[in-house]
């Protein structure tokens, strides 16, 4: 038996205006790409964390001209989960540190008093004392890093151009009608209705990606096209197929374009983004590299919950 909350008219709430189903038409990316608000998922916010010195340059680049363009919006729900995400990935880097720093040994091939005139042994005891002297340094420095790290507060590399670029006009901040938001979230799980339903098990429910869809959905009343950056993939944003996200929901699609008056959305890696905006492109190449990873790993732990799940 059917659950007697679900609302078997649960279509024409998603699409109440059926014949805009057939008119439906998206402008490609390169069309809108220079008019077109970017909006950042906090994922595409916690990749230069990932990446060396020349990508977080670039990305602070592009970032700054969209910024000086007013063309680029940071949801209220992103900056706090950016707040929570963070420190995790400094702990990371510190923990990498660690034990390199932990497992660092020194060489010692041991006394042989039967090889002392063979040159070879001769020679690897020479080399022996080069490579610990080498490992002291080497050591040193891998205890300044550690000791850097440890230093920081909100002033890593990271954190400090974005302070300089996500000022107080780059953040949409809604006014939550809580009990409402709660009961959209609520026929949402029950229908199965993107974004978010994927999320039911986590302790907040989830909410996270809803609150900031409705951040994307304020920015389509503004009558823009909007370009959400994320490497978010999940079935609750995209239609999938082969592991990988094809394009945007349509639920989404549909959605925005009644909010914003038949304009586009689309979903792009930042990688994407980067290529899209003319950046290095070896740049764009290690930021796809790891995003990349990152997706893999993520892959990899839904795959282990589901079967936790299951079992």
């Amino acid at each position: 038996m059917k659950n007697k909350e679900y609302d078997i008219f649960v279509n024409h709430t998603l699409y109440p205006s059926a014949d805009s189903i057939f008119n439906t038409s998206l402008q490609p990316l390169d069309k809108i790409k220079d008019k077109c608000v970017y909006v950042l998922d906090t994922n595409a916010l916690l990749v230069p964390y990932l990446t060396g010195t020349q990508s977080l340059i670039e990305i602070k680049k592009v970032f700054e001209k969209l910024k000086k363009q007013k063309r680029i919006i940071v949801p209220g729900q992103v900056a706090r989960e950016f707040a929570n995400n963070r420190p995790e990935k400094l702990k990371d880097t510190f923990q990498q540190l660690s034990r390199k720093q932990n497992g660092i040994q020194n060489f010692g091939i041991g006394k042989y008093p039967l090889l002392e005139e063979i040159d070879d042994y001769k020679k690897a005891i020479e080399l022996e004392k080069e490579i610990n002297e080498k490992l002291v340094q080497y050591r040193k420095s891998i205890n300044s890093l550690v000791d850097k790290v440890k230093s920081w507060t909100w002033d890593d590399p990271v954190s400090l151009i974005y302070r300089q670029i996500f000022t107080t006009e780059i953040i949409l901040d809604l006014t939550l009608e809580k009990e409402k938001i709660k009961e959209e979230l609520d026929y949402g799980y029950l229908h199965k209705i993107p974004p978010g339903f994927k999320d039911d098990g986590k302790p907040d429910e989830g909410i996270g990606d809803l609150l900031i869809w409705l951040s994307i959905l304020e920015i389509a009343k503004t009558k823009k096209d909007v370009v959400f950056i994320s490497g978010d993939e999940k079935t609750d944003w995209y239609h999938r197929s082969e592991k990988q996200g094809l394009y945007p929901r349509f639920e989404l699609v549909s959605e925005f374009r009644r909010f914003s008056d038949n304009k586009s959305f689309h979903i792009i890696r930042l990688s994407e983004l980067l290529n899209l905006l003319g950046a290095d492109d070896k740049v764009v190449k290690e930021v796809a590299f790891e995003e990349r990873i990152v997706s893999s790993s993520n892959s990899d732990l839904m795959e282990f919950v589901r079967k936790a799940e299951r079992a």
